[in-house]
């Protein structure tokens, strides 16, 4: 026959074990809450650097539909334009006040203090092309940022 041993001290867990096992399991699961956080951070920072990206992709795509007002869509981040309605008959000058107007509109509508400047450059003997260079200023978490995109016509 065989005989058991005597297991009248040898049952259950120790509190010792107990305890450290509670933090182990708690330092594993405070990790997973900071990077589920973090992530939400660099998502959020993602998303402002997509809207300022497409903004001034916008912006190049109206300043190229409109050679012959190259010039005029330079502006500076505290220019102030005004024309809310641009009818189908309206002129290219008319047409560069529209399209700065709802631009900086979108700007400040979707980005958080956005603001936006366009530089002109006109064709030289040495760039052969005209270009603009626009500049999305946005703030992220306290930080300003600034996306830059260079447009040829």
């Amino acid at each position: 026959m065989i005989k058991l041993k005597n297991t009248k001290h040898e049952r259950g867990f120790t509190l010792l074990e107990i305890l450290i096992t509670i933090v182990i399991v708690g330092v594993g699961l405070l990790a997973t809450g900071l990077l589920f956080l973090n992530g939400l951070k660099f998502n959020d920072t993602a998303y402002l650097h997509t809207q300022a990206a497409t903004l001034a992709a916008d912006v190049a795509e109206k300043y190229r539909s409109n050679p012959g007002s190259s010039a005029s869509y330079e502006s500076d981040w505290d220019d102030d334009t005004s024309l809310s309605d641009c009818s189908p008959d309206c002129s290219n000058l008319d047409l560069v006040t529209f399209d700065m107007t709802s631009w900086k509109e979108l700007l400040a509508d979707r980005l958080p203090s956005g603001q936006g400047k366009i530089t002109y450059y006109p064709a030289t003997a040495t760039t052969l092309t005209e270009y603009i260079t626009i500049e999305v200023k946005y703030s992220d978490r306290g930080e300003d940022r600034t996306f830059t995109l260079d447009a040829t016509l």
